[in-house]
């Protein structure tokens, strides 16, 4: 086996120069991820007001939730059929890291992803706009 010594300074010059290229670009990534999923929760929102204005939320096919609905449902110990986007950014706080192990929160998750489908299999169905 033949091994090559490495050079630390000069990996740390290529690395550092890989990253002075690519900067930019990633933080035109991360502020676009920011900026859509910024939107979404508008249109989220924009979408439930929309809802309750005209009725018809009770039905669970009409449901829009909201991070604070996930929230409400994991406390009173029920999946919600949240969009992904919604359930797993309502869990990204510190309080909910620290409670990563906690077999109820990957209960709720993982049950709360298997109603979202549910859900979109029966609109698909019935073909009703989401």
């Amino acid at each position: 086996m033949n091994i090559k010594k490495v050079d630390a300074t000069e990996v740390q010059e290529k690395v550092e120069a890989v990253y002075n290229n690519a900067e930019q670009g990633i933080i035109d990534v991360i502020s676009e991820k920011t900026k859509t999923f910024s939107e979404f929760l508008t249109e989220n929102d924009k979408e439930r007001i929309r809802i309750h204005k005209v009725g018809g939320f009770e039905y669970v096919e009409r449901q829009i939730f909201s991070i604070s609905d996930v929230w409400e449902y994991f406390e009173a110990g029920i999946p919600a059929a949240a969009d992904p986007r919604i359930i797993f950014n309502a869990f990204i706080s510190r309080r909910s890291r620290e409670m990563s192990r906690d077999l109820r929160l990957r209960t709720f998750i993982i049950e709360s992803l298997k109603k979202w489908h549910i859900k979109n299999a029966w609109l698909d169905a019935k073909n009703v706009s989401r």
